[in-house]
């Protein structure tokens, strides 16, 4: 009876050691851990430059424009301007009104310079040499993709230089204005690539405003 006995107990032992090995141990609930992973920034991609904006001209302004324009067959002949070319030869204007000279706004004292480069020629900028010896005044109030802000004052005396770059038709401009008149003349020569412009008189450019 005793053998019975003990052989039961040993047997209930088993299995209660079977239940434990096979029943998963619960783990104590600890503190929750959080980890956060530190996001390196990136140095932020530098935004792609806009192309420039084309400037709108005033009517009057655009009316004077020769670019694209076929050159009279007349004219070729007696052409010396080259493969840095003015588009405009000298010219005489009335001044605008009083306050109006440092503005874009197709007063009758603003005048349109335009320069042809040809394909040739590598380089895509421009450099212009302004120089005033009138008495009053001059503003370059628009230009073609030019380097630095607009409206530019020259005054009497004064020589500035100004870049501009061509466009897709390797062409560029800019417009003066003046308001003082009294014969004031402005003289324009440039550059391209090391080529001085030409009008198709072989010269520089000037505008006078009487």
């Amino acid at each position: 009876m005793k053998r019975l006995f003990f052989l039961l107990i040993s047997l209930a032992i088993v299995v209660a050691f079977i239940g434990c090995a096979t029943h998963p141990m619960k783990k104590e609930a600890g503190p929750a851990i959080t980890v956060e992973k530190a996001k390196e920034k990136a140095p932020a991609a530098e935004a792609p430059k806009a192309a420039p904006k084309a400037v709108k001209l005033p009517d009057f302004v655009a009316s004077q424009s020769k670019k694209g324009k076929p050159v009279p067959e007349s004219w070729k002949k007696f052409d010396k301007s080259g493969k840095v070319k003015f588009l405009q030869v000298q010219t005489t204007a009335p001044g605008s009104p009083a306050g109006q000279g440092s503005k874009l706004d197709g007063s009758i004292g603003e005048r349109l310079v335009e320069i042809q480069v040809d394909p040739s020629i590598t380089s895509k900028e421009v450099v212009w040499s302004l120089k005033n010896s009138g008495k009053s005044t001059v503003w370059v109030v628009a230009a073609g993709n030019p380097q630095g802000s607009l409206p530019l004052a020259i005054d009497p005396g004064q020589t500035v230089t100004l870049k501009t770059a061509l466009d897709k038709d390797n062409y560029t401009f800019v417009v003066v204005d003046n308001e003082g008149g009294k014969k004031t003349t402005l003289e324009l020569k440039a550059k391209c690539g090391g080529v001085d412009a030409k009008t198709t008189r072989g010269k520089s450019m000037k505008v006078v405003w009487f």
